[in-house]
């Protein structure tokens, strides 16, 4: 099948076959395969110290909302909503994950809001359409997987939109942990903070987890949260389960 699909790949309608036939395969599967679903408490790759650092973000800060990028199959989108009794909005881009998903959320209706889409445009229109105000806005970032690589510009886009915002990113380097996993795609497109050099204009801290990789659980994947507004700052400054990193200055 899969040499099938890569032929359908050459033009217009093959790929809109290809596309019907994992949005079809996306919802079967969650159905025929109960298995794949998964319980919301494996949520963040399993790892009970970035659970502990969303329940602490969302425990210390009054959010409007949470946004999403890379719903995949869904655990970790349910995690925050039943977690927090929050509106999650989220988005996926591949069909398969995308329909499994749109099954999943069912339970969750006007809870959970689930986009079909790039991530930069649903963080623009999600974001402008939530239009918070003063009320700050948590975001999951974790649509990275691919070849197109749109951290960065996600990251520009909600400190453009709303710099009041907080956000925790899946796959990242921890400088001093080497512990913890991360992507790296080559190419200049490692998740790590030099990374976001093009961008600095926003000047956000960073904040890496105070668990050392080896006492985490479940995949051991790094994160990073970022933040700008100074009484956000301040707040997860005072988090035990977050401790800040400044990256030391480059000598000449």
């Amino acid at each position: 099948m899969s040499q099938l699909k890569k032929a359908l790949q050459t033009n217009a309608v093959g790929r809109a076959i290809a596309e019907r036939y994992d949005l079809v395969k996306g919802a079967y599967t969650y159905h025929a395969k109960p298995n794949r679903r998964g319980s919301p408490d494996i949520a963040f790759n399993d790892q009970h110290g970035r659970q502990a650092i969303f329940n602490a973000l969302t425990s210390a800060i009054d959010f409007a909302a949470i946004l999403e990028t890379g719903t995949y199959l869904g655990r970790t989108t349910e995690y925050m909503h039943t977690r927090t009794n929050l509106d999650v909005h989220t988005t996926e881009a591949n069909p398969k994950f995308y329909a499994f998903s749109k099954q999943r959320f069912k339970r969750f209706p006007g809870k959970i809001h689930l986009n079909y889409s790039d991530s930069r445009p649903f963080l623009k229109n999600t974001i402008k359409a939530l239009n918070a105000g003063d009320k700050p806005l948590f975001f999951y970032l974790d649509a990275h997987w691919e070849e197109d690589l749109p951290l960065r510009e996600e990251v520009d886009i909600i400190f453009e939109l709303h710099p009041k915002s907080v956000i925790l990113i899946d796959d990242f380097k921890v400088d001093d942990d080497p512990v913890y996993g991360y992507d790296d795609y080559g190419n200049g497109k490692t998740l790590h903070l030099p990374y976001f050099d093009p961008i600095n204009h926003h000047p956000f801290r960073a904040f890496f987890p105070a668990l050392p990789g080896e006492e985490e659980s479940g995949a051991k994947r790094g994160s990073v949260t970022l933040a700008m507004d100074p009484e956000l700052c301040n707040t997860i400054n005072s988090l035990a389960e977050l401790r800040e990193y400044s990256r030391e200055p480059v000598s000449v």
